[in-house]
Parts: C-alpha cells; structure tokens; sequence
C-alpha cells in the first residue's frame, strides 16, 4: 500500500479550555432535523425531536473547535465555533438536502448545469472511494451557495478561516460556494478519479460582481482538519468564476 506524509497545519492560535456547546440543527425551512448524528472529537450523540444537541464540560479549543453534523439525504453539516472558558456556546448548522441535479454516463462524461453553475466532467474522469476505476451511471447531488444571502452563513461548512498554500491561517471573503455530491445508483459515494479536473464556472452575484478582482485563489473545505483548504486559482470571465 502507498504510504502518505502528511504535514500538520499550523496551530490555531488559542488554548484549551473547558466549556460545553448547545446547538440546534434545521433544515432549509427552519424545521428541525430529529436523528442527526452530530460528532464532537470522539464523542457522538444524536439530535433529540427539537434538533437539539448538547456536549457538556469538554475540553475546547479557543482558536477554533469543530462541530460536525450528518443525516441521511443531507449535504454534510459543520460548524466552528470559539468557546469561552466555563461557559456554553450556542451553535446553528443548517442542513442542506442533497437533491439530485443531474446523471450522466461515466464513459461519456457531462456537463452539468443548475443554478447558473456549470460543472464538465471528462470522459472516464470518474473513480469508486477506494481509488478503482468506476464504470456506469453517475448521479449528481449539488446545490449553490450565494454568499450575498444571510442563510449561506448556517449552511457552509466550518466557518471563513482557512489554511493558504503556506499553511498560514488567513480569513477568507466568498464569492460563491457550491456543494458536489456523487453516487452510483445504489447510493455508494463516487470520486473525480486522481489525475482528472472538473471545470467548475460559477456566477458572481450582481450585488458584488463589481468588487470582484480578476483572478482569486480557489478553496476546498476539509472536513477532517474543519477548515478551508487553498488549492487553485479561478478566474473572472464574464461575470463568472
């Protein structure tokens, strides 16, 4: 089997302390989300009728702690929070529906369109989870992201910190984000096989396309680091990244 180094980021600059979080988890209509399994480190617990979820007396992290929450037929939730020494910190995640946008051959390829974003997928760009070449159909769970729309802010994952190229902590300003789920038909997770690209064009909205700069850096967020991570650069081609 390969063998992978991987470089541990830097720090959080913080210490720990020992504090407790409260959070409620919705849906897209404010309801709640009964059964959620919502992760803490190592411990586990489920989300009772009201979505609510309750951690007590555990050692956190002021630089950042990570919350991360999952149910069936739902994007991937998280959220970071910054706790204060004795005291409960009160958390919202938004769980987003993963809904189904489009399928495509994976021999064929496709390019996938919703919500104003494109995304082309190449010909035998498509791989199983543990890294086997996938050959059949290939569904596509997505959904967009506007960053000039307050509910964006429950339904990101993590928060706007981020990790650069150099592994230096920076904050970060959105000009869109889009969530991109793959599945065979029985539901198993699907993978842009190694070695392949997925062009990805997403618009700018019209109330901040006029400060948006020529070219920025691209970012893919981390769910096992709860971070965003720098990874390419998009640039700005008639209103879209």
């Amino acid at each position: 089997s390969d063998i992978i180094n991987v470089t541990p980021p830097t720090p959080e600059f913080g210490m720990n302390v020992q504090g407790s979080v409260m959070g409620t988890v919705i849906d897209e209509n404010g309801l709640a989300v009964s059964d959620a399994k919502v992760t803490f480190g190592n411990l586990t617990e489920n989300t009772d009728q009201y979505g609510v979820f309750q951690f007590n007396d555990q050692t956190m992290h002021t630089g950042g702690t990570y919350i991360k929450v999952k149910k069936d037929g739902y994007f991937h939730g998280s959220r970071k929070f910054y706790p204060i020494a004795g005291a409960t910190s009160r958390i919202n995640v938004e769980l987003m529906p993963m809904v189904e946008v489009a399928s495509f051959a994976s021999s064929a390829g496709e390019k996938v369109q919703f919500e104003g974003v494109e995304i082309a997928f190449g010909n035998n760009s498509i791989m199983r989870e543990d890294g086997s070449d996938y050959n059949g159909n290939v569904k596509v769970f997505a959904k967009y992201l506007d960053p000039t729309i307050l509910a964006t802010l429950n339904q990101m994952p993590g928060d706007l910190t981020a990790l650069n190229a150099g592994d230096e902590r920076v904050a970060l300003t959105s000009f869109g984000m889009v969530a991109v789920e793959l599945r065979d038909n029985a539901g198993n997770e699907l993978q842009v096989k190694t070695g392949s690209m997925a062009d990805i064009t997403m618009p700018v909205p019209m109330d901040i396309v006029d400060n948006a700069p020529q070219t920025i850096p691209l970012w893919h967020f981390d769910e096992d680091l709860g971070t965003w991570r720098e990874e390419g650069e998009a640039t700005l081609t008639n209103g879209a990244y």
